[in-house]
């Protein structure tokens, strides 16, 4: 069987109103994808890639940024 997986991330950036100072949000493909292994790390890259430079381009700051690929289901192959 093939096994396959959804790109999954947690992003936090820096927010001084809030009380631990960031504020962080979880974010997945939509709709949810199921891709091959390899194919969900290209998409992963792909997608941190994406959101770095959109914020960069925005002047905001990224304080973590964690993107998994996450098994999701078996495929007969």
């Amino acid at each position: 069987m093939l096994e396959l997986f959804a790109v999954y991330g947690m992003l936090c950036v820096f927010d001084p109103n809030a009380e631990s100072g960031r504020n962080c949000m979880n974010f997945w493909e939509d709709p949810i994808v199921h891709h091959t292994k390899e194919k969900c790390i290209e998409k992963s890259r792909e997608m941190g890639q994406n959101i770095e430079e959109k914020f960069a381009k925005e002047g905001l700051q990224i304080q973590e940024l964690t993107i998994w690929c996450v098994p999701t289901k078996h495929q007969k192959s």
